[in-house]
């Protein structure tokens, strides 16, 4: 394949460490919000979370072609031919 340049794996742990934190802030700003609430059922919660890290990375790559950790390392991903 010519003309793909891969990632390092720094830079790859740098997107890594950077989505962590994007994970961390989703879930931070879902549980506040949800606890905004008088009485959320336990089942909902658990799919809150399960839907942040369902989602963030499939939707990101799909929609951006990189998540905000990829985009601020410089990462992006392509489509093949």
């Amino acid at each position: 394949m010519e003309g793909i340049e891969y990632a390092e794996l720094i830079d790859r742990i740098k997107a890594s460490y950077t989505d962590l934190m994007v994970y961390i802030f989703l879930i931070y700003f879902a549980t506040n919000l949800l606890s905004s609430f008088d009485e959320v059922p336990s089942y909902l919660r658990i799919l809150v979370v399960i839907a942040i890290f369902g989602l963030y990375e499939p939707l990101s790559s799909s929609i951006f072609g990189a998540t905000i950790g990829h985009y601020i390392v410089g990462i992006r991903i392509k489509k093949g031919k």
